[in-house]
């Protein structure tokens, strides 16, 4: 890929307007008789409001309304998180919302606010929720059932025979197996096993959570962060309480979401309800304190994982459980993860258990590769162990286990269409130099260690190898993607070349031949037929780069079904020590500077 990047210009097309300023963001539109809002956030894990009293915000000048969580349409039946809530799950959770003529006068009503709160139980750690006699994310359970949260606890006996250093693992509520993996245990020749822990990371994008609204003729215009404006306009009706037809999305540019602003964001009901109590335009800046609650992460994991191996590096049979912290409505990482861990490694045998936990922790939800980007990092330390306790190179046993053409995926074992995990990871080894740099791993100099290391990842955005910021190849003619797709039956067709994408009922070519279209320029549709039940229809509005928001209109389940997901391989040598919907508004850029920066706070 670097022989085709070198010297081209690859300037994204809204460059210039981001780097001179020009870009407008949710907090950069401004309306005529605009109000500011200001939340008031709890400040216990998990509460209940016994009272509040607003008489002293209420007698303020410049206060214009307060929105409490009864204002506000009832999240659906479940655990479906709420822009205000009564009965706070975690510190920082929105309790209620100010409005004022300015933010510091909105500010001082929130201060002049006091609530009543009853404290209740509440947890941080999914083990301690699970223990006989644990306290409860939530009043009606820590783990999700059927019918909503239900409670799960494990005996004491589970916990005094994992001990100090080892995964307690007791009745999970998820699992699948495919195989015998005991039986292939008692055949391996090496069994290695770990408890490992992958910490849960916040977004925390350049661009908090800022919204501004208005109603007009019936309809509400929103300025929001978001990563999809069609796909957030739906949410945006339902917390509002209204028709999606009547629902304007407005968002310019994102200041980065990495997954967390995909559908918008529940605090957005904020200033889209509270404008249209007061009767005028709401503007609902989030502080980078108040981002670093609401802002959404990925969900932790607490693991273990057995793996056993023949003498040759095969991998007979891996074991893998889970327990999440799904912070206070929920994640499902662990599903993902557990699937991905089979676009990795092929294992001859396979079982999974896992246990999703509420905890009184800041909520969930997608970031990058979600649950892959956990299993991927916690499985690939333990395939080195293998492979020092079996006398097997790195790669080699990497290469042994890799899925080809003939490979599956997850627990229904969903067939790939191509996979090029392995030739990539032969091209990464010669541009490395693997055979002569490995043997630097561990030497060392004085007080500096040197290591020497490689990953592999099935949910990187193409198949590359690559050393630091030395050029990155590609292993196939285009992407180098490894695409999968569902089992095929007999009379199917068979599987595209490896520069095509199955969507549907068309194959789009990412045009390997040198006579194709740039991919850059546009993906080439070539008209084949399938089979008799297509899957849903889709239709790429960009070119397909190993990314799912070119089908901003499917659901994520049928995105799965009918889109490839690329692998990549990474290699690394490290020393160490040891625009505006109405002609009311007006760009906040465009005002003079004394109104602007009376009107702005600084931007993290």
């Amino acid at each position: 890929m670097a022989e085709r990047t070198i010297g081209t210009d690859i300037s994204p097309p809204d460059l210039h307007a981001k780097i001179t300023g020009r870009a407008r963001y949710a907090e950069d539109f401004h309306a005529e008789g605009m109000a500011f809002a200001k939340l008031l956030l709890s400040p216990m894990p998990h509460a209940r409001v016994r009272s509040v009293d607003t008489s002293r915000a209420e007698a303020m000048e410049g206060v214009l309304g307060i929105l409490r969580a009864s204002e506000l349409p009832r999240p659906e039946q479940g655990t479906r998180e709420g822009a205000l809530s009564d009965e706070p799950l975690y510190e920082g959770a929105p309790i209620l919302a100010v409005a004022a003529v300015d933010e510091t006068t909105a500010a001082a009503a929130v201060e002049a606010i006091r609530v009543d709160l009853e404290p209740l139980p509440f947890v941080l750690d999914p083990l301690d929720s699970l223990r006989e006699g644990g306290p409860n994310a939530r009043t009606d359970g820590n783990v999700p059932g059927e019918d909503g949260p239900t409670a799960l606890k494990w005996p004491g006996s589970v916990f005094e025979d994992a001990g100090s250093d080892r995964l307690p693992m007791g009745e999970p509520t998820a699992e699948w197996a495919i195989g015998d993996v005991d039986a292939a245990f008692g055949e391996a020749d090496v069994i290695v096993e770990e408890t490992i822990v992958h910490q849960s990371v916040t977004h925390h994008p350049m661009e908090p959570r800022s919204c501004m609204a208005y109603w007009q003729n019936g309809k509400l215009f929103l300025h929001g962060s978001t990563q999809s404006t069609e796909r957030t306009r739906g949410p945006v009706a339902a917390m509002a309480g209204i028709d999606v037809e009547d629902v304007v999305m407005i968002g310019e540019y994102c200041g980065g979401g990495f997954g967390s602003k995909i559908a918008g964001v529940p605090i957005m009901a904020v200033p889209a309800v509270l404008s249209r109590k007061i009767g005028r335009p709401v503007m609902l800046r989030i502080t980078r304190y108040e981002e670093n609650y609401i802002g959404r992460a990925r969900a932790g994991f607490q693991g273990w994982a057995k793996i056993g191996f023949r003498s040759d590096g095969r991998m007979t049979a891996l074991d893998l459980y889970l327990v999440q912290d799904s912070g206070a409505y929920g994640a499902s990482d662990l599903f993902t993860a557990a699937t991905v861990a089979t676009a990795s490694y092929q294992p001859e045998n396979m079982r999974f258990r896992g246990v999703p936990v509420y905890t009184n922790t800041p909520p969930r939800s997608a970031q990058r590769a979600p649950g892959g980007a956990q299993i991927v990092a916690m499985l690939e330390p333990v395939v080195d162990k293998a492979a020092r306790e079996l006398g097997v190179d790195r790669l080699e046993i990497r290469k042994i286990n890799a899925p080809g053409h003939d490979g599956w995926l997850g627990p229904n074992q969903g067939a790939f269409t191509s996979a090029y995990v392995r030739e990539a990871l032969d091209l990464g080894g010669e541009l490395f130099d693997w055979d002569a740099r490995s043997q630097l791993s561990g030497r060392r100099e004085g007080t500096k260690v040197t290591g020497v290391g490689m990953g592999l990842s099935p949910g990187a955005a193409a198949a590359t190898a690559s050393l630091s910021s030395a050029p990155t190849a590609s292993s196939t003619c285009t992407r180098g993607s490894a695409t999968w797709a569902p089992t095929r039956s007999p009379t199917q067709r068979a599987p595209p070349p490896m520069s095509s994408i199955w969507t549907g009922t068309t194959w789009w070519s990412c045009g390997a031949t040198p006579a194709s279209t740039c991919p850059s320029a546009r993906c080439r549709p070539e008209a084949r037929p399938r089979t008799p039940t297509p899957a849903p229809t889709m239709r790429p509005e960009r070119p397909w780069w190993g990314c799912f928001r070119s089908w901003p209109r499917a659901s994520s389940a049928d995105r799965r079904r009918t889109t490839g997901w690329p692998t990549a391989a990474s290699f690394g040598r490290a020393t160490a020590p040891q625009a505006s919907a109405s002609p009311r508004l007006r760009s906040a850029r465009s005002r003079g500077a004394a109104s602007s920066a009376a009107a702005r706070s600084p931007r993290t």
